[in-house]
């Protein structure tokens, strides 16, 4: 169902509210609205400077605010911000020097990470104040556009094609760790809101171009599940509320949900079971299942999120 239609200055975005159906009536394609105007803007951060037209384009994603009270939009060098309730925008800031590919709000609420980048050239995440705009730093870790990106703490992840997941201490813009598991682009990363002991602890999960999700162990920074049932690009992963629970988006048209436990115990052939005790620092192991795995498009599923209740996406 179509709740609402935003379209401040010819801005084509349309927000659409609709419960994942297997076997449902497929939408009406939304009204094509028109682009117009140009903007110019600067913004001087610490770490860098970015400027240039910001000119109308397709909206490359979307995140709600924790208070569910604002949306923001990426879109070509810029993010938008927009009144859930009424609808209007309320902020336009300049961020990147090409597409936003992907934006986040902090767990907080109060800072925006958005990744850009130039292709084969370059990639960025700026940090923002959420309620001012003003600029808190520009973080430079890739040498490809950044595709993904994830707040854990005062520590960004940014998901690149230039087959990383960067690290990022925001306090001092330096890159604390480089992540190499992926072979191909990594496209997207997600960090849970909840964790627990038994459902896989303190995790994360990324995805890329190689077909692959892997969950990895936060504090150790290592793979502990790897997940290869995507037979194309897996372009999206996001996190349920429930712990140890992600859904992933592929190229293959399919929607998967992804189950992660952490393993405690082991049995014995007599019956009898016994703890598991990693050794040389090694991560508690982990274990993982699909649960669900439905053809949900002909075509690729570039994006996908749950919602705050899991009960739609």
């Amino acid at each position: 169902m179509i709740r609402r239609t935003l379209h401040p200055r010819g801005t084509a975005v349309i927000v659409v509210l609709a419960a994942l159906s297997v076997s449902g009536a497929v939408a009406a394609q939304p009204p094509k609205l028109p682009l117009s105007g140009t903007e110019r803007g600067t913004q001087r951060v610490p770490g860098g400077e970015v400027s240039g037209v910001v000119a109308p384009s397709y909206a490359y994603s979307v995140a709600f605010s924790p208070d569910n009270k604002r949306v923001a939009v990426g879109g070509y060098k810029r993010v938008t911000l927009y009144d859930v309730e009424t609808g209007k925008r309320v902020a336009q800031y300049v961020v990147g020097k090409d597409a936003v590919r992907s934006v986040v709000f902090s767990a907080d609420g109060k800072r925006i990470a958005a990744g850009s980048g130039v292709p084969a050239m370059g990639g960025t995440v700026a940090v923002i104040d959420a309620a001012s705009g003003k600029p808190i730093r520009m973080l430079s870790g890739h040498d490809d556009t950044v595709e993904g990106v994830a707040f854990v703490g005062n520590l960004v992840l940014s998901a690149a094609d230039d087959e990383t997941v960067a690290i990022t201490d925001m306090a001092s813009g330096k890159v604390v760790g480089t992540l190499r598991e992926h072979v191909g682009r990594c496209l997207s990363v997600a960090v849970p809101s909840k964790t627990n002991d038994a459902d896989g602890g303190n995790i994360f999960v990324t995805s890329g171009s190689d077909n692959m999700v892997k969950v990895w162990d936060a504090d150790k920074r290592r793979v502990v599940v790897n997940f290869d049932q995507a037979t194309a690009p897996v372009w999206s992963v996001a996190a349920f509320a429930r712990p140890g629970r992600f859904i992933a988006g592929s190229a293959d048209g399919h929607l998967r949900w992804h189950n992660i436990y952490t393993e405690r115990e082991r049995s014995l052939p007599n019956g009898d079971k016994e703890p598991i005790v990693p050794l040389n620092g090694d991560p508690q192991p982990r274990g993982g299942y699909i649960e669900r795995d439905i053809m949900a498009h002909e075509g690729g599923v570039y994006s996908v999120a749950p919602s705050p209740t899991d009960a739609f996406l």
